[in-house]
Parts: structure tokens; sequence; C-alpha cells
């Protein structure tokens, strides 16, 4: 454990927590022990430190890529046609209709307007897609599969509907982020 606390000091600032990377670097060196060859020439230290360090960068990665869709509603995302600045709350509602499930459960979503995706030109279908997508009318995303189940169409048609419906989006918002 020694060997862990050393190698965690390495990571000291990254996203995650000490404890968290300690976690991580002892699931690596439970592999390390039970994977270990002396045949291969290799000291048990040096074999059980790559093995710490490659679960540690694998729970970084992981946790970067679960949290790389976080968006704060006050982050910038261009300008308007007058030169104003937008923000990506200016293009998004609240749905504050709260049925007893709803309140079960404490759900506030937060969904983009189909106004808004009307507006920069997307059709119904490129719209149930993205809601679809991203959760926008149950919290819960789906995958390309669920959706091209759910709609009769192919999972690389979904996929071509997400990525011009996101060009569009981007191009008539500038650099929105979804």
């Amino acid at each position: 454990m020694r060997l862990v606390y050393h190698i965690v000091k390495k990571f000291k600032g990254s996203t995650l927590s000490d404890n968290d990377l300690a976690s991580a670097g002892s699931l690596g060196l439970l592999k390390a022990a039970n994977t270990f060859n002396p045949e291969r020439g290799t000291k048990f230290p040096t074999y059980a430190a790559r093995c710490i360090e490659n679960e540690i960068l694998m729970e970084i990665r992981w946790f970067n890529k679960h949290n790389a869709k976080s968006v704060s509603l006050q982050d910038p995302i261009g300008t308007d046609s007058d030169g104003n600045e937008l923000y990506l709350s200016d293009v998004m509602t609240y749905s504050m209709n709260v049925t007893e499930d709803e309140a079960i459960r404490d759900e506030r979503m937060i969904i983009v307007s189909e106004e808004s995706m009307r507006r920069a030109g997307l059709k119904e279908r490129s719209i149930l897609v993205l809601q679809l997508r991203y959760g926008l009318i149950t919290g819960r995303s789906c995958t390309q599969r669920a959706i091209s189940e759910q709609i009769g169409i192919s999972r690389s048609y979904v996929s071509r509907i997400e990525q011009k419906a996101l060009k569009k989006l981007r191009i008539k918002y500038e650099a929105l982020i979804i």
C-alpha cells in the first residue's frame, strides 16, 4: 500500500480526490498480485507500479469522460444577430409541470425548447432524436440503438440525423455545447 500512496502523489491535483486515486491504485495492486509472473524477468514492485498507474489513469479517464457533458447555464455560447452575448440559459426553458410522480422523484428537467430547435431549422424527426438522445423529455438519455428501434430506422441513420442536427444548432447558436 505504501507503493500505491507513493504513486498517488504523482497524480495530486487531478480531477479525483486522493482517496479515489488510492482506491483505484489498490485495485491495480490487486490485479498485479493476481497476474504477476516471475518468469518474465521483472520484479514485482516494477510490475505492480505499472499496474497501479494504469488503473489510476483508467479511473481518471473514466471520470473525465463521464463528467465531460457537464455544462453551466451561464456559459456564453456566442452572440445573437444584434451582437448581444448569448448564454445557454437563453435557449433553454425549465419544465415546472410537477406531477405526483415527479414530486416523489424530485426531478426538475431542463428542456431545450422545441421552439429554439425549430428556429435552427430542425425537422420533427431531428428534434425527436435529440430529445431522446440527450434525455430532454424523460431525463434519461437513450442510446442510438434504442432510438433506432423506437423510431424504426437504422442506428447509423440516427447517428447522421444527430450529427446534422447538432451542426445546425451550433451554426445557429454559434458554439452551443450539448
